[in-house]
């Protein structure tokens, strides 16, 4: 079942297996690979590391209980349980991943490396999760430039994370992200490239999710926390075209983030309805949290400024054409007052001629 992807049965299987030998690391560890696919990732995390406990258990009855033997099955014992250690390690790293402790991921990944030096999926394993611990030193070190108001520095540290980390489905956060320091910086052509450019890779992954991507692309699949990074950039977009004064662009682009928001939410009704685990929209996978980060989280405030210029010309247009009647009023009363006032002066100079006379 495990083999053909059918996770619900080989699930329900391998827990009467463990039930039955619960001291077994194999059960355990097959049935952690089978949780982790499945996306119970702290159950896949506790089953591989409790099937690394008995294998150091049963590797020192063994030792206890040793009787004489050929070499050759010495040997053969020896190699067996190092491919299982080596694939519990391997399990329990994929987890530690997937749950973002790539500190944890890279010892484990190091350790089952140290076991079989030449493999090389254990080799690209180490290489991506090393990068990925520099790719959050590089996230960290934005964020706190931006924190400090240095958009200038902290867009150069994201650049630098894109030239450097070759995993599109990171690009996309981190275009967010710089869009944003753009944005707070004023250069709305670069913000605008940035979210356009990111939108595209929505777009251009929906057939074929980039590897080792956690983010779902198709429209089929939409989760709060896909929604929540087209919403960001199109709010971002928006705003940035109307400080340009593309004010019907920008208002598409707001237009667009307002149905997405709608769909989020129903998503998240539905979920807590049928007593689903509710997925939180975090925003980045590398630390970087979309929706209260300091990076960001810019966009309430910016949409909201943009909002308010989007609707100051208009109101400030009718309050002129007041302003204006009010005056243009009062300029004709004072005009007419003025004019009585002349015709009565010339009046009352002809009177006194006449009297004078």
């Amino acid at each position: 079942a495990l083999a053909k992807n059918n996770l619900i049965d080989a699930k329900k299987l391998l827990d009467l297996l463990v039930g039955v030998h619960p001291l077994d690391p194999k059960l355990r560890i097959d049935r952690a690979h089978c949780l982790m696919k499945s996306g119970h990732l702290l159950e896949s995390l506790w089953d591989s590391t409790m099937a690394l406990a008995t294998l150091d258990d049963r590797n020192q009855v063994d030792l206890n209980s040793e009787e004489e033997s050929s070499m050759a099955e010495s040997l053969k014992k020896v190699r067996n349980k190092q491919i299982l250690r080596s694939r519990i390690l391997s399990v329990r790293a994929g987890a530690y991943a997937a749950l973002h402790k790539y500190g944890k991921a890279r010892d484990d990944y190091e350790s089952a490396l140290e076991l079989f030096p030449t493999h090389p999926d254990l080799q690209k394993a180490v290489q991506d999760v090393k990068m990925l611990i520099y790719a959050g030193k590089l996230v960290k070190q934005s964020k706190e430039l931006f924190a400090k108001h240095k958009y200038f520095k902290a867009a150069s540290v994201l650049t630098t994370f894109l030239k450097k980390i070759p995993l599109p489905h990171l690009h996309i956060s981190v275009l967010c992200n710089r869009s944003a320091c753009y944005l707070a910086s004023r250069e709305y052509g670069k913000c605008v490239a940035d979210c356009t450019r990111a939108l595209n890779f929505f777009h251009a992954f929906k057939d074929q999710p980039p590897p080792g991507s956690d983010i779902h692309f198709s429209q089929e699949n939409d989760t709060p926390r896909t929604l929540g990074w087209l919403r960001t950039s199109h709010i971002r977009r928006g705003s940035a075209l109307c400080w340009q004064g593309k004010l019907e662009d920008g208002l598409k682009d707001y237009l667009m983030a307002l149905s997405l928001q709608k769909k989020i939410e129903k998503i998240k009704f539905v979920a807590s309805q049928s007593g689903e685990k509710e997925t939180k929209y975090e925003g980045e996978r590398i630390d970087i949290n979309t929706q209260d980060g300091s990076i960001i989280g810019l966009e309430r405030k910016l949409g909201l400024w943009s909002l308010l210029f989007f609707l100051f010309p208009c109101s400030f247009l009718l309050i002129l054409n007041y302003f204006l009647y009010i005056f243009c009023m009062l300029h004709l009363i004072i005009c007419m007052v003025v004019i009585s006032l002349s015709k009565c002066s010339v009046c009352i100079v002809h009177i006194n001629q006449e009297k004078m006379v």
